[in-house]
């Protein structure tokens, strides 16, 4: 075992002494004390940290996998081309242009469900007004429910 300074291990190596500080603060060169390293055992993690960078393992810092950094690009590249696709093939349409026809739809539903008491009425004569007006309740009621169960959907 070759014990070495932070100088003669920055000659070695061809870099600068705080390259080896920074190298050593990230765990890539081991220390034997302070300012002294093992010359063999840091010559051969630095070439091995340079072997993961070529390698494109490791970024430049020590900090980046650019693998999978290059993996989630990839990843969300392909989701949006895929959501402009779609977009563009027609099954995809933004909210803003499908919210007026769903509100024209479900006023028609309403009118129509509020109506249909007064249809019953019509159809049967002999329902009494009380019968009428629990028709109405009921239609009332059961839209009540539907708004409520939609709630979670609802746009803010």
């Amino acid at each position: 075992m070759t014990i070495v300074t932070l100088g003669v291990l920055a000659d070695h190596l061809g870099v600068s002494e705080r390259q080896v500080q920074a190298l050593a603060r990230r765990g890539t060169l081991p220390k034997v004390a302070v300012g002294q390293y093992d010359l063999r055992e840091a010559c051969r993690a630095y070439c091995a940290g340079l072997r993961e960078q070529a390698a494109g393992r490791l970024g430049r810092d020590g900090s980046l996998d650019p693998v999978h950094e290059n993996a989630a690009l990839k990843r969300s590249m392909r989701e949006l081309n895929e959501i402009k696709k779609a977009e563009l093939e027609g099954r995809l349409v933004p909210v803003d242009e499908i919210e007026p026809a769903w509100a024209r739809i479900m006023t028609a539903i309403r009118a129509q469900v509020l109506g249909v008491p007064g249809r019953l009425r019509f159809r049967l004569p002999h329902l009494t007004a009380h019968d009428g007006q629990v028709a109405e309740e009921v239609c009332r009621d059961a839209l009540e429910a539907a708004a409520d169960e939609a709630e979670p959907w609802k746009s803010t």
